[in-house]
């Protein structure tokens, strides 16, 4: 994981759809944030936040499978499969929970499934996700393009959310741990220091003012107990205040620059890209036209 105080101070992150961001001195480290945003656990604890969306609150992995249900394009076999598998298990599957332990294997399938959807499959299809940073400013940027504004505008928070959160956490790890070791130790050393005092006053209203040696003997214990204890809480309070700076120090400022705004901007289909198709389909129908007029000719032939 990335350190602030090794790398620098934290940048910001933009989008197209969202601008969101940390910072780095190092394009490496960039590349890691970039690849960390595509790791499972971050799109699947992206996908399983809860969101509502035309009217109905759903999991955010439910929206797109609807979005793409309605478009005919969620668990499409394709033809050559059909004759050979009548059922498809994801048709009309639906996420009913988000504890990932739970799942059985049609779970993990439409997870993955999801999964690929948002950043692409192993075949180098492109997914819902884009992210990268640009190489002038050092901002890095995610954003998401579904047929459904809301869907991308709650995907696209959604992702840098759980990025942000887990990268914070990741980051003052060793810091946090520290802490809550200095913590516990200082919570027992009260606990010790308030029992020892006890201990002390109980004695001293049981002897009524009148000690032998020996009950002096207990008394001067008891008081040293009491004040080794005191010295050594106030040393363990100034530990456990550096350790709470370390952590405060150590825990990175991440900013949101341009959160996505509904509503957003339709992408307009490339020319160069229509041009082609039209061209395939024009010469496809031309074909068909001239596989078609010599079956005519050949039957006319006859």
């Amino acid at each position: 994981m990335i350190n602030r105080n090794e790398v620098g101070s934290i940048g910001s992150i933009g989008a197209i759809l969202g601008r969101f961001g940390f910072g780095s001195k190092t394009d490496n480290n960039k590349d890691k944030i970039v690849q960390l945003n595509k790791s499972r656990r971050i799109i699947e604890n992206a996908i399983f936040r809860k969101v509502k969306i035309n009217d109905s609150e759903d999991f955010i992995a439910n929206h797109i499978i609807n979005n793409l249900d309605s478009l005919g394009k969620w668990a499409k076999m394709p033809w050559y499969l059909k004759p050979f598998k009548k059922d498809n298990v994801l048709k009309d599957f639906r996420f009913s929970s988000g504890n990932f332990s739970e799942f059985n294997d049609t779970s993990n399938m439409a997870l993955k499934t999801v999964y690929a959807i948002v950043v692409g499959d192993d075949q180098g299809g492109k997914g819902t996700m884009s992210n990268g940073y640009d190489e002038d400013s050092g901002i890095l940027y995610v954003s998401n393009s579904t047929h459904n504004p809301d869907l991308s505008v709650a995907l696209t928070n959604s992702i840098f959310d759980n990025l942000s959160q887990f990268y914070i956490e990741k980051t003052i790890e060793k810091q946090k741990a520290t802490y809550e070791i200095v913590k516990s130790k200082t919570d027992s050393i009260l606990n010790l220091l308030k029992k020892k005092e006890i201990e002390l006053a109980a004695f001293e209203d049981r002897a009524h003012g009148l000690f032998s040696s020996k009950s002096k003997l207990t008394e001067l214990r008891l008081k040293r107990d009491v004040q080794k204890l005191s010295l050594m809480y106030g040393e363990s309070i100034k530990n456990l205040e550096i350790a709470d700076f370390a952590v405060k120090n150590k825990t990175p400022y991440i900013q949101a620059i341009d959160r996505p705004i509904l509503p957003l901007r339709a992408e307009k289909p490339s020319t160069i890209k229509s041009f082609i198709l039209g061209g395939i389909l024009g010469l496809f129908l031309v074909l068909v036209f001239l596989f078609f007029k010599k079956i005519y000719r050949d039957a006319m032939s006859l």
